[in-house]
């Protein structure tokens, strides 16, 4: 026209850069106009020269880059800019999606140095090998290949005349970024919270790597808190077969239940969805995880003391049991605890009365309360002067129940019956209790606090 030119048409494109293929249904934009102009395809405002990628395809450095509508213009010497629509991609682990994004603003560069830029705002995909993870959150995606960084505009909204508005986003030399705020990660019925996600590639896309800040977990049943995790560091590894890895020591609250607290206590949190056992190392020491049992994940909290060779403190109705290590996990509706070198000591007016040492016990905790039983335990008899029970040989049990319903609890493969309480006992069968020089015999003993 008399005003400028506009025109389209088909075109082929190749990227002659190392390590970067583009594939997708290409066209020519051309407009000198001041104005955008209405042709098979809207030609934004001129001055322009462009061309316009529908479908489009990037692959780099184990990424796959999706455009719904792509457009390529060159504003200096060996650069070219792109600037999309509907964009997306896609970071696998031998094949599988590990996360994903799609309908995100776009923003990259091309050049003989390799590719940069960003993708911001747009919809989470969550891993697509299975229901065990799923991932939710916020995500933004930033890569560099060109081995210098930079600053790339992201377009995010275009202008009534076609105009692109834009955001600058900075990206580190070699960052090929992975980063979801506001997360969440489900791992069959665990729900972990994130400030931040940060996933990166390795071994030639075989893994991702998955670290998070300011996490937090929860292990519930009907809603009731067992345990809890907060503000915690998080590492896991995600392959194409499933996840591993853990949640460092990090602060603990304990159950939210009438007359029972857990203190002096840290938690930490394993996962493994693989069959197989799998080794990590936390704080310079390795940790075997159990591979998951058939059919159900291995998800643990493990709560150990907060000092070094200390012991964690659950306080049950007045009771203090003392643990080097409590193992915490899900069993349909209720919450089993594996304790390990458990003592119980009970006392009057700070003098001990019995005292269990070294028992490895097995809580079960419910919305209803928590109910344990330990059978044969070694035990110290009253502190007092003069006063003693039982023998070297001698054992105790304990019995716990905080409900009013009656229990039954696995121990050693066999069920315990333990009657309604609230109650915390310790049972001394077949024994003498001598006090000066009078010995009482009885069937059964059973101290408790009144």
């Amino acid at each position: 026209t008399d005003t400028g030119v506009a025109a389209d048409g088909v075109a082929t494109v190749d990227v002659d850069v190392p390590g970067i293929t583009i594939a997708g249904t290409y066209g020519i934009l051309a407009n000198t106009h001041e104005t955008p102009q209405d042709l098979p395809f809207d030609v934004p405002v001129g001055p322009l020269f462009s061309f316009l990628a529908l479908g489009a395809l990037i692959s780099v450095a184990g990424f796959e880059i999706t455009a719904r509508r792509l457009l390529f213009t060159s504003d200096a010497p060996n650069k070219v800019t792109l600037a999309g629509e509907g964009g997306g991609f896609t970071l696998r682990a031998n094949g599988k999606r590990v996360i994903g994004l799609q309908e995100a603003d776009f923003g990259f560069e091309i050049s003989d140095d390799g590719l940069i830029g960003a993708l911001l705002n747009g919809e989470i995909l969550g891993p697509d090998f299975g229901g065990d993870f799923e991932l939710g959150g916020v995500v933004a995606f930033a890569i560099d290949t060109t081995g210098t960084g930079g600053v790339v505009d992201v377009t995010v909204d275009f202008l009534a005349d076609g105009t692109p508005v834009t955001e600058a986003v900075t990206i580190a030399a070699d960052e090929r970024k992975v980063a979801v705020t506001e997360a969440t990660i489900n791992i069959v019925g665990t729900t972990l919270s994130a400030g931040s996600l940060t996933f990166t590639q390795l071994d030639d896309g075989a893994i991702v790597q998955l670290t998070g800040t300011d996490v937090d977990a929860e292990l519930a049943v009907a809603g009731t808190r067992i345990v809890r995790i907060d503000d915690a560091s998080f590492d896991v590894t995600v392959t194409d077969r499933g996840v591993f890895g853990v949640v460092a020591e990090a602060q603990v609250t304990g159950p939210n239940l009438p007359g029972i607290a857990l203190d002096d206590a840290v938690v930490s949190l394993q996962i493994n969805t693989l069959s197989t056992s799998q080794t990590v190392t936390v704080n310079a020491e390795t940790v075997t995880l159990p591979g998951a049992p058939l059919g159900s994940p291995f998800v643990r909290f493990e709560v150990t003391g907060d000092t070094p060779g200390g012991t964690a403190k659950l306080t049950v109705l007045g009771a203090e049991f003392s643990a080097e290590r409590l193992s915490f996990e899900r069993s349909g509706n209720t919450v089993v605890v594996d304790g390990q070198g458990v003592g119980l000591s009970l006392q009057a007016g700070g003098v001990r009365v019995i005292e269990i040492q070294d028992a490895d016990i097995g809580f079960v905790f419910s919305p209803d309360g928590v109910a344990a039983a330990v059978l044969d335990a070694e035990f110290q008899g009253p502190a007092a002067a003069g006063i003693s029970i039982g023998g070297v040989d001698t054992r105790a049990s304990v019995l716990v129940n905080t409900s009013d319903q009656a229990a039954t609890i696995d121990v050693a493969g066999a069920p315990v019956a333990i009657a309604a309480g609230p109650f915390v006992q310790v049972r001394i069968a077949d024994a003498e209790l001598t006090a000066l020089t009078t010995q009482l015999s009885a069937d059964l003993w059973t101290f408790e606090y009144d």
